[in-house]
């Protein structure tokens, strides 16, 4: 068996924030053992795929990606459907989000504006 730095030596690593060493090496060795079991840099895909997993596992299959894949799977139309049979029972309220959203949207340009004028007055133009 080679040693851990001739296994890792030409892998890339995708970075992880770790707490301590010891979540270090077992991120390593499970990469390490990816790598060699699919014979490339495959093992980012492997990993990614294990993660999923143990997310899976932590929040049962209805986790809130199982969730948003089943909704991609049927083409979104279940989600706008939805949207349309709400607008149907309270239009009062569908209106009250349109405005709102474009009063969001006012505020923003709003701000955008003024962020310009104090840029050009901090750089002296006029």
């Amino acid at each position: 068996m080679a040693s851990r730095g001739e296994l890792v030596k030409n892998i890339r690593i995708p970075i992880v924030w770790v707490c301590c060493r010891r979540c270090v090496y077992a991120s390593l060795t499970r990469l390490v053992r990816n790598f060699h079991e699919t014979g490339g840099n495959s093992a980012r895909k492997v990993y990614r795929d294990e993660k999923r997993e143990r997310e899976k596992e932590r929040d049962g299959w209805e986790g809130r990606r199982a969730s948003a894949r089943v909704r991609s799977a049927r083409g979104g139309q279940e989600g706008r459907e939805s949207e349309r049979e709400k607008r149907k029972q309270n239009p009062a309220k569908h209106v009250a989000k349109v405005e709102r959203d474009r009063e969001r949207e006012i505020k923003k340009k709003e701000k955008k504006k003024r962020e310009g004028k104090r840029e050009r007055d901090r750089a002296g133009w006029r």
